[in-house]
């Protein structure tokens, strides 16, 4: 997801803690620092606030994957991957305040696109809404887990039309270790 850089002298031991704005209203996270340049980056609410609200309300916490790793990149580096302008301009309308649009770095292999996407591909819809960022992208699949979802992709300028089955990310993410003789062993991420 997009985090919110800032500069503060957060310390470790603060990740997770509140962050307030003058007014003393939370506004994200704190998610990590960087000591020697004096930043810090902050997990903007959203999607903290959905997974508050299902344990509240004792609902499980889906969360959907395409098992791909996506980049955001600017508008002028997607048209190097051959970005149509009318593309971008249908995605400027949708939501003017894009920066820009995901394209795959990478893809899992045998997860739920290999074979269908490719490093490069630009993410144009899914489930026929226009997709720009991380969060538009987690909505639509942590709502779709075991469902088939369309997905228009961009390939050397040409729109492509693909059906994928979201995978349920939980499923592909480690949930326990075992420690033996001060070694932690673990499974890892498939982002890993």
């Amino acid at each position: 997801t997009f985090y919110i850089q800032a500069a503060s002298g957060s310390s470790g031991g603060s990740s997770g803690s509140p962050v307030l704005d003058i007014k003393g209203n939370v506004v994200a996270l704190n998610a990590g620092s960087k000591r020697r340049a004096a930043s810090s980056f902050f997990l903007p609410l959203p999607r903290v606030l959905r997974a508050l609200e299902l344990i509240q309300n004792g609902q499980d916490v889906s969360r959907g994957t395409l098992h791909t790793t996506f980049l955001h990149e600017t508008f002028d580096e997607a048209r190097r991957f051959g970005l149509p302008s009318e593309v971008e301009a249908d995605l400027r309308d949708a939501k003017p305040t894009a920066k820009g649009v995901l394209v795959v770095e990478r893809v899992l292999t045998e997860g739920a696109t290999s074979g269908v996407l490719d490093a490069g591909d630009i993410l144009y819809r899914v489930a026929g809404q226009r997709i720009t960022d991380f969060v538009a992208l987690e909505i639509l699949l942590d709502a779709a887990v075991g469902e088939t979802i369309k997905l228009e992709t961009i390939r050397g300028g040409v729109i492509q039309e693909h059906e994928v089955t979201v995978a349920d990310l939980h499923a592909v993410s480690p949930s326990s270790f075992i420690e033996v003789g001060g070694t932690v062993f673990h499974d890892l991420a498939y982002q890993t």
